[in-house]
């Protein structure tokens, strides 16, 4: 199964020197924030409406080190993977731009 996680460029530069990947907010969280693909779109158009120069993550769950707990901390119906605890890169199958259309609406990358 796969899952997807949005982050900046930079941020996932500094993973592929260091070896691991975490967001930047994940002292905060306490997890790594994902998405199945039929949700990618959706948070993208909710919470990185102005963000610039991001990738999508595609990660193979079975590769996955971490414990991935599929749920929702916000009291709502639909349930969202996270991950608890560092992102092991080999479980990153590709790293893609993630970008708006014309219309300014986020497209879903064209995996291989």
């Amino acid at each position: 199964m796969f899952i997807y996680h949005i982050t900046e460029e930079c941020t996932w530069q500094k993973a592929l020197l260091s070896g691991f990947y975490l967001p930047t907010a994940y002292d905060v969280d306490g997890f790594i924030h994902c998405s199945r693909e039929d949700q990618v779109i959706r948070v993208a158009d909710e919470y990185y409406q102005d963000a610039f120069d991001l990738v999508l993550l595609k990660i193979n769950t079975r590769l996955l080190r971490a414990p991935l707990i599929n749920e929702n901390l916000e009291k709502n119906e639909e349930q969202f993977p996270h991950i608890y605890g560092q992102l092991n890169l080999n479980s990153v199958i590709e790293a893609l731009p993630f970008i708006k259309n014309e219309t300014g609406k986020y497209v879903f990358p064209q995996y291989s």
